[in-house]
């Protein structure tokens, strides 16, 4: 027996998927096949949010907030080529000034993916740091008492 709180979450569950089907249709035009969308078109309501997440999806390609990335860009590239960006201020500063709403399908991603980015940049200062503790305190402790003693 289907509850109301069964049907609701069945509705959300193909919202998402027909959400990451339009961003695989734009990314790759190829891998959605005409049967899909045909599948799809037989459900007006289904059809119009597929329509307007590709819409969205073809806005943010559109939108930089900083010279080298899109909004785009976030949902689909590696997060680890965000984490550079990091060392630019302007990177975190605008995406936080950046009014998500007109993208509201795909916000909660952009937010996830520019937080996973972000981490993953504390990650790697972190990493630096202890190399070069590593290094630099090791490596010139050894080099100069190995150093000849000159007199």
């Amino acid at each position: 027996m289907m509850t109301r709180e069964n049907m609701h979450e069945e509705s959300s569950i193909r919202m998402k998927i027909v959400k990451l089907m339009a961003l695989l249709k734009v990314r790759f035009p190829a891998s959605i096949a005409s049967k899909e969308e045909q599948i799809i078109e037989q459900y007006p309501n289904l059809s119009n949010h597929y329509r307007a997440c590709i819409e969205q999806i073809e806005r943010m390609k559109s939108r930089k907030f900083i010279d080298s990335c899109t909004l785009y860009d976030l949902l689909v590239k590696c997060h680890s080529k965000f984490a550079e960006l990091f060392r630019n201020l302007a990177f975190e500063r605008n995406f936080k000034l950046y009014d998500l709403s007109e993208f509201s399908t795909y916000a909660k991603d952009m937010v996830r993916a520019f937080e996973s980015a972000q981490k993953l940049y504390h990650s790697m200062v972190e990493q630096e740091e202890v190399i070069n503790e590593a290094v630099y305190d090791t490596l010139s402790h050894i080099i100069v008492r190995g150093r000849p003693l000159y007199s």
